[in-house]
């Protein structure tokens, strides 16, 4: 396997999702110090004898509690995915993982203006893979499928259990594609992963979807 290769790799998907994480949170932190300097303003106000208007200090506020939970999210997400290079081998459980790498890629489908919709099973799908670099792989799949989904502009994502193996579909691509060669995907990096992953990816024509065969214990 080459390690360095896949470190590299893994290297740069970090450093995407720190930077990403690092905009979200300035971002909210200007939301907050806007807010922040409206209530300072009505403050001000008042102790010049002008009346606060209680719903608009009512909606100041609510803005803000919005902002700190979006904060809250964002900062559990990222600490889900610090920890997730603890151990090069873990078990996960699938759905809660593709939910993970679904928020993590909340920015770059707004920036695309691409929606995400996951469709996990009810029954949980427990793997034991390496959690960061299948987290890797996963938010390529995503970034690819959002480059390449049909009009609408929707991904589907849905997991499948199949029984020493378990799939992962992202959906729907483009109709106007007459060959897989067209889509160019995976290439050099994701063949990396996917080996380092004892895993296969298939570009489906037929149902235009990205698939993900994983197995559901890569040390057998």
């Amino acid at each position: 396997m080459p390690f360095k290769l896949v470190g590299e790799i893994g290297l740069k998907f970090f450093g995407k999702i720190s930077a990403s994480i690092s905009h979200e949170i300035k971002n909210i932190m200007a939301i907050i110090n806007e807010n922040a300097g409206l209530i300072e303003d009505l403050t001000l106000m008042s102790e010049k004898g002008i009346p606060i208007d209680p719903e608009r200090l009512k909606n100041i506020s609510a803005k803000i509690i919005k902002q700190v939970a979006r904060a809250d999210t964002i900062l559990k997400n990222m600490n889900k995915f610090a920890h997730s290079i603890d151990e090069p081998f873990g078990q996960i459980e699938l759905g809660e993982l593709i939910s993970l790498v679904c928020g993590l890629s909340a920015r770059f489908a707004s920036m695309k203006g691409v929606n995400v919709e996951v469709n996990n099973i009810k029954t949980p799908i427990i793997i034991i893979t390496n959690p960061f670099f299948m987290q890797t792989i996963i938010f390529r799949c995503i970034n690819f499928t959002m480059d390449n989904c049909e009009k609408g502009k929707t991904v589907f994502i849905t997991s499948k259990d199949n029984g020493n193996s378990a799939t992962i579909a992202f959906g729907k691509l483009r109709e106007f594609f007459e060959s897989k060669e067209n889509l160019n995907f995976p290439q050099k990096e994701e063949k990396i992963l996917l080996n380092a992953l004892k895993s296969e990816m298939i570009l489906s024509l037929d149902t235009k979807e990205l698939i993900l065969n994983i197995p559901k214990d890569i040390n057998k």
